[in-house]
């Protein structure tokens, strides 16, 4: 080796201990900082969410009182169902009222029909027609009236010729005086005696021409 080799390896040497003094020093530099700036950065990152919490709440609640808010608002819809379920019992109410009176109406005309039906089976109708000089019945001539004593009787009378009524002394029957195109008229009676009696028109001589029958209560 020549003298230059040999300075030039003594200055590579003696060089190079300062270079690894100066790289370890970095390190430990930079292993501080770490150390020192970690704490730090957690600190502020801490605050950050921190603070974005706080943002959260305000857009969510920007008057701090949603809570109060809630409880308004579930007073509300509970006093809405209560108000509701009122309701539906008021107009189930109103319905069992209105089924009770339609079961009262149909009670009414039930009983009104029976009594009717008891009415009309009690009583007795007679359809007559007057005509010169004649009563008719279903095409009868002066026809042979049969009645019960007791029951009440209903003689309808109407004209179909002339002018002419229906009388029965003995019975007190006595209709209105028709002419042919009058509205049909009646009388009604109830028989208190048993017995044979003439009926007649009374208009002129329309019973001595023949106008007129018998009744007979039985």
């Amino acid at each position: 080796m020549t003298q230059r080799e040999a300075s030039a390896k003594k200055m590579v040497l003696g060089s190079a201990v300062p270079l690894s003094l100066i790289l370890v020093f970095s390190l430990v530099l930079f292993s501080g900082c770490s150390q020192t700036t970690s704490p730090q950065t957690k600190d502020t990152d801490n605050m950050k969410a921190h603070e974005n919490s706080d943002m959260m709440d305000d857009m969510m609640d920007p008057d701090g009182d949603g809570d109060d808010h809630m409880m308004q608002d579930d007073d509300m819809m509970n006093a809405t169902n209560s108000e509701m379920m009122e309701s539906d019992m008021m107009m189930h109410s109103t319905n069992t009222e209105m089924m009770e009176g339609e079961e009262m109406m149909h009670s009414t005309n039930t009983e009104m029909m029976e009594g009717d039906m008891m009415n009309s089976a009690m009583n007795q109708t007679i359809k007559l027609s007057g005509k010169n000089f004649l009563f008719l019945m279903d095409g009868v001539e002066n026809p042979t009236l049969h009645v019960k004593k007791g029951e009440k009787v209903r003689i309808e009378f109407v004209s179909e010729q002339g002018y002419h009524d229906f009388v029965v002394d003995e019975l007190d029957v006595h209709t209105k005086h028709l002419r042919e195109g009058d509205p049909m008229t009646f009388v009604e009676f109830t028989p208190e005696q048993t017995g044979e009696f003439e009926y007649y028109c009374s208009v002129g001589q329309h019973r001595a021409n023949g106008m007129k029958g018998k009744i007979i209560v039985e």
